[in-house]
């Protein structure tokens, strides 16, 4: 049996992928599963200072990684690895996410 997330705004456990939304919770950069209804509701209030306005599981962020990705390869070449430790953050949240909350949900 597969483990059910569960939505940290309200705690009810989220069954669709559809409705699995993956934001950055804090200012630990820690991941954390919500509904689709409470993430839009808590971008609307006053939580979105504690929660990123892009959610990790999205396009626009799988986006940012590849970008990522090809300033790192030009980085490594211009030895600039303090920038590409930095950039190397966005890629690391995107797998830790899959990892932890998306893997388990069948398309």
């Amino acid at each position: 049996m597969s483990k059910v997330n569960h939505c940290v705004m309200c705690g009810r456990p989220i069954e669709d992928k559809n409705d699995l939304i993956v934001s950055i919770y804090s200012l630990l950069f820690t991941p954390k599963p919500l509904h689709n209804d409470c993430y839009a509701a808590a971008v609307r209030g006053k939580e979105v200072f504690l929660m990123g306005r892009m959610p990790v599981n999205s396009l626009g962020f799988n986006v940012l990684c590849i970008v990522d990705l090809i300033i790192m390869i030009w980085l490594l070449f211009e030895s600039l690895y303090i920038l590409l430790i930095i950039m190397l953050i966005s890629i690391i949240l995107r797998i830790f996410s899959w990892f932890l909350y998306e893997r388990q949900y069948r398309v």
